[in-house]
Parts: C-alpha cells; structure tokens; sequence
C-alpha cells in the first residue's frame, strides 16, 4: 500500500529532460498525484512555460478525465511534464482520493463510461496515474524510435548504388 506523508511543498527549481524546467510553485499539501509524479520523475511546470496546445490529462479525486486538448483548467493547479507535449494536471486539491462525486463532469464522465460515480481509492488513483505515466512516455519513446530507425533507413537507402548496383 502506497503511503505518503502529507506535507506543504515550497517553491522549488525544477529542471531536468524536458525542455520546460522552472522554478514553480506547488500550492497544497502533498497528493497522491504529486507524490505520483515525482516517482516517476515528472518535472512541475509554471502556469506561464504551458503551451496553448498538447495533451493534458487532468487527475480528480474520483480518477482520470479524458485528455483535454489545451489546458482549460484553473491555472493555479500543479501541471507536470510527461512528455514535451503532454501533461499531468492535478485537480486533486491536494487529496488522494475524496468522497466528493457532486460535480456535473465527473457524472457526464461515469454516464459514458456506463459506471456509477465511485470515488477511486489512494493506491488504486495512484496505480492509474503511474499506469498513464508509463503509457505516454512508452508510446512517445516507440514514436522517436520509430522515427529514428526510419530516418536512418532512408539515410542507408540514398548511399547505396540503385537496384543493388555495387
């Protein structure tokens, strides 16, 4: 069971693989989605380094939104980098898991699911947010050796004689 002490974050730098490293600050006790985050290495982004496009995965109290495609959601809320261009939002309010379930989005989203509005328990939010982490940074990875593998295939295809001509 995933156990992690509540604590107020202070501004700190962050900087690391990503090109939108900087000094942010985590408003909040400590959640799930934070603690989360920074296990996997997510680096905090300021509200001013978010692009106006990307993927932007938005974590609740009662689990995962659909990805948004632009960040349409209160700017005081911590963003970290997945990827170069896809976020982690935490709409969490600093709690891992939360018996709220009165929002509208949060039952339009358990409609189309066709579940009940359950709230998702600390380790099994915390599991669904590593489980995303783990998902984008793989497809992004196979995205770039794909394109690297097909970039040096085409630079071997333009140095060789035409039809297999030595």
């Amino acid at each position: 069971m995933l156990s992690s002490p509540l604590i107020h974050s202070e501004t700190a730098t962050v900087s690391g693989g990503n090109s939108l490293g900087t000094a942010a600050q985590s408003a909040g006790p400590d959640s799930i989605v934070q603690a989360t985050a920074e296990a996997q290495g997510l680096q905090l982004v300021a509200p001013e380094n978010l692009p106006p496009f990307g993927t932007f995965w938005e974590v609740m109290p009662f689990g995962l939104e659909p990805p948004l495609p632009c960040p349409l959601f209160d700017s005081s809320l911590p963003v970290y980098a997945i990827t170069d261009n896809s976020f982690l939002v935490d709409a969490t309010g600093g709690q891992g898991a939360s018996p709220q379930a009165a929002n509208l989005r949060q039952s339009a989203a358990a409609s189309m699911a066709g579940t009940s509005a359950v709230n998702a328990s600390a380790p099994a939010l915390a599991t669904a947010v590593a489980n995303l982490i783990n998902q984008v940074q793989t497809a992004q990875a196979n995205r770039q050796a794909g394109q690297q593998a097909q970039s040096t295939m085409m630079a071997s295809d333009s140095l060789s004689p035409p039809w297999g001509l030595r």
